[in-house]
């Protein structure tokens, strides 16, 4: 009797636990409203303008990232692209990849459109992000190549893993990738980064690394550097790295 108790006890944990590591958490409800488009500056008429995307954090909103960073780009005119709503840790954990995929949808489904409507230069089209906006940058990026010509990447574990006809397609056509790292964030974050650019160096990738003094922040003083590099503004004395491997 006592046997039978302990093996029915046993079956009924082992698919409780089978059953709760099936399922998924649910699709964000700000995922059904569109991205908000912006346009900073002034937009004339016969001319090409770059579009940047920018992606939210964890407990912060893609409008509350742009705010942090926007004067640090050093672009007059431009598009901006900014998702709906604040990420929260159970909005992409434990299955990243289904938020990734829904959140694809969301911002590729938005920007055909927007590209059909606004006068943006479809080579100047750019993607950014801080902690989990990174790590959707990174893997935006990848999956997104064609479109998109370069990434900027803060405190993120960069943790999508690209194969090797991404790579080689990231290689060449010189896709920008610009990943910084505070010297004292968490170990996996660092971990994961330190990843992505050794992965980027032994394929050739067009790519800058290099960590910055503090934790899992947004290092405003490398921000213009790195806003340089992306755009493609190595000339300026803000982005001399002789050190960093491209």
């Amino acid at each position: 009797m006592k046997k039978t108790i302990l093996i029915t006890l046993f079956m009924f944990f082992f698919l409780a636990a089978n059953s709760f590591s099936a399922q998924t958490q649910p699709r964000p409800d700000y995922l059904d409203q569109p991205v908000q488009l912006k346009i900073i500056g002034e937009i004339k008429e016969g001319e090409k303008y770059p579009l940047i995307i920018f992606l939210p954090f964890t407990t912060g909103s893609a409008e509350r990232y742009f705010e942090h960073v926007n004067s640090h780009i050093g672009l007059e005119n431009y598009f901006a692209i900014l998702p709906q709503g604040t990420a929260q840790i159970a909005d992409y954990l434990p299955d990243f990849y289904s938020y990734l995929l829904w959140f694809e949808k969301r911002l590729m489904t938005d920007l055909k459109e927007i590209l059909k409507d606004h006068p943006i230069d479809p080579r100047k089209i750019y993607i950014n992000g801080y902690s989990l906006g990174g790590d959707l940058s990174w893997a935006l990026l990848i999956r997104q190549k064609e479109m998109l010509a370069g990434a900027f990447i803060v405190g993120s574990r960069c943790s999508y893993v690209p194969n090797s006809r991404e790579l080689k397609y990231l290689k060449e056509h010189k896709k920008r990738i610009v990943l910084l790292m505070g010297d004292k964030d968490l170990p996996d974050r660092v971990k994961g980064m330190e990843n992505a650019s050794r992965l980027a160096q032994k394929n050739g990738l067009t790519y800058w690394y290099w960590k910055f003094e503090g934790e899992h922040d947004i290092p405003y003083q490398e921000l213009k550097k790195a806003y340089n590099l992306l755009l493609g503004r190595e000339n300026s004395g803000d982005a001399v790295l002789p050190d960093m491997p491209r």
